[in-house]
């Protein structure tokens, strides 16, 4: 078969990269956009062995699943033709096989916690800066090419009208400048230059042009350290304030641009509401992994005992700073890592909300021994998720609720409940 052969194909299912899986003789073809039963005319763009990927040419019967979108091709939108509540049946189901797959369980997904807002619901994006004349802000396509974007159907309008600010402005763009962060709460906006060098042309300028919307909180330089991250440790304030302040129910915290806070401020509430009634009014919790607190403060009351524990120095700077403004009582914070602190305090609930690699073993080796009545386990990446949850050898699963974090998208966001084991 030639890579550049048309044929017809009929999809049977979407994988977990949201690509349409489809057969032709005796070989699987991941196609991108293409839907349960749809049949189109592609093209193969690569060929292996025993698979190979193609590209949709004609679909030549549509899915009544397909949304009505003008086309997007934005690589952090792999899910976007499809109708939000076939998003959600995709999630449950990717859910459901990637359990079955590795631990050999089957589950069930007990509910679904659902975003607000399918669209314009980020509060931070990144821009990357391209080789152009004058700065121009793009996101990467499909094929992994930097796009000029001036509307990012997954930001919020705050920072969708910056983006454009800064795309319209014509700054002359330095080398030195590798991309803008951007993030918002509704009314104000922090933005964040990453770059190799504190200094750089052209930075003055963009300050005294920007700093005349009143929308805009502050601006800080971030010095890149890693190709593999975004934003390093280095971080320096060059106008205004590096603070922006979310609301939570009756709470106020504050988050700057270096800390960690879900991405998705809309879900934050009913998943945290959710949370709460998995937990007694007086059960003392470990918040591990807390970013800015949020998930703990969220829960702290007069009876209810809560520790903080995060590694991050912004996180705990901010952790501080909330505990204060909110005139919280009864709260322990613990600056370093959960390894270190964990086996130091003693409560009934455990949460934790880790990094996409999950929990370490050290700290699964912890958790067996410290028999916590419950944890509640909030996870970005299914297969760390599951992994863990079969080294928890000394718990079991309670409940399962699948979180629509990030509509659009194939990243996947769960809610697993799991209880001490009675032997």
């Amino acid at each position: 078969m030639k890579l550049l052969d048309n044929i017809l194909v009929e999809c049977h299912e979407i994988d977990f990269l949201g690509h349409g899986v489809c057969k032709y003789q005796d070989l699987v073809i991941f196609v991108p956009g293409l839907i349960n039963g749809e049949k189109a005319v592609i093209k193969i763009t690569e060929r292996k062995k025993k698979f190979a990927y193609g590209v949709i040419l004609k679909i030549v019967t549509p899915s009544t699943e397909r949304r009505d979108i003008q086309k997007v091709n934005l690589g952090s939108t792999p899910l976007i033709h499809l109708k939000d509540h076939a998003q959600e049946s995709w999630q449950i189901a990717t859910t459901i096989n990637t359990f079955k797959k590795i631990s050999g369980n089957q589950i069930t997904v007990d509910s679904i916690i659902k975003s607000p807002k399918s669209l314009y619901y980020r509060n931070k994006a990144v821009f990357h800066v391209m080789d152009k004349e004058f700065i121009t802000l793009g996101v990467y396509d499909i094929n992994q090419k930097l796009v000029r974007t001036d509307h990012f159907l997954l930001a919020d309008e705050l920072i969708n009208k910056f983006l454009r600010i800064i795309n319209d402005a014509k700054f002359i763009r330095e080398s030195d400048l590798l991309q803008i962060v951007m993030r918002s709460n509704d009314k104000q906006i922090l933005l964040t230059f990453v770059v190799t060098k504190k200094d750089f042309y052209g930075k003055d300028l963009m300050i005294r042009i920007l700093s005349r919307y009143h929308e805009l909180i502050g601006i800080t330089i971030n010095v890149k350290k890693k190709d593999t991250e975004i934003l390093s440790d280095e971080s320096y304030t060059i106008w205004g304030q590096n603070t922006l302040d979310f609301n939570l129910r009756d709470l106020t915290l504050k988050v700057n641009d270096l800390s960690f806070y879900q991405i998705n401020t809309s879900i934050i509430e009913p998943l945290y509401e959710k949370i709460v009634t998995y937990i007694d009014s007086n059960a003392s919790v470990v918040d591990a992994y807390c970013g800015v607190g949020s998930i703990g403060l969220f829960l702290a009351n007069k009876k209810r005992c809560v520790h903080l524990i995060d590694i991050n120095n912004s996180n705990f700077y901010n952790i501080k700073e909330n505990i204060m403004i909110n005139n919280l009582t009864n709260i322990y914070t613990y600056h370093g890592s959960v390894e270190q602190h964990l086996n130091k305090i003693s409560a009934d609930v455990l949460i934790v909300d880790p990094p996409r690699f999950g929990l370490t073993d050290s700290v699964i080796s912890i958790v067996n021994e410290k028999k916590f009545q419950k944890i509640i386990y909030l996870s970005c990446d299914l297969k760390s998720l599951v992994k863990n949850i079969v080294a928890l050898s000394n718990y079991e699963i309670e409940h399962i609720s699948s979180v629509r974090m990030f509509p659009q998208t194939v990243s996947i966001e769960t809610l697993v409940v799991l209880k001490f084991k009675i032997i």
